[in-house]
């Protein structure tokens, strides 16, 4: 997946605070994302 590096700056800052890896915290946020659409 290709990320713009803001996006991914985000990540690592959001996975870092969450004691989360970042490929770990972008599944949740996906899956979370596709959960409200339902």
């Amino acid at each position: 997946m290709t990320l713009a590096h803001a996006v991914y700056e985000r990540l690592v800052l959001r996975s870092s605070s969450e004691g989360r890896s970042i490929s770990n915290l972008a599944a949740y946020l996906i899956e979370e994302s596709l959960a409200r659409e339902k």
